[in-house]
């Protein structure tokens, strides 16, 4: 592990909040939490293990987030797909191609299946 990358975690995760605190709507942080899960998960890629610790922090600091995602009605999914479609389906493939490469990890796949 190269001694910058926890300094780039903490850049990382610095520009995420920043981007989420930045949004006015709940819809828009919405699609910045996907497309952010998916940096997250491409950052871990070579280690799948890393990935699902990832993930989980990822998760955990975001709760607040998803409990409002949960509660989205049909309309709001529509608002949101509409508006956001292309950003949304190019997250959505991100994170399916990282979690099909680590298949085997089953707490990662558990993990991002409950929570989403």
């Amino acid at each position: 592990m190269s001694p910058f990358q926890p300094l780039m975690r903490v850049f990382l995760m610095a520009g995420m909040l920043f981007l989420l605190g930045a949004c006015n709507s709940i819809e828009e942080k919405s699609v910045l939490f996907m497309e952010d899960l998916a940096r997250v998960l491409d950052a871990h890629k070579s280690d799948c293990e890393e990935m699902g610790q990832a993930a989980s922090h990822f998760m955990t600091v975001r709760q607040d987030l998803l409990s409002e995602m949960r509660k989205f009605d049909k309309l709001t999914q529509d608002e949101i797909q509409k508006r956001f479609g292309t950003r949304l389906a190019t997250a959505k493939k991100r994170i399916l191609d990282r979690l099909i490469e680590c298949a085997n990890n089953i707490k990662l796949v558990d993990l991002i299946d409950q929570q989403i």
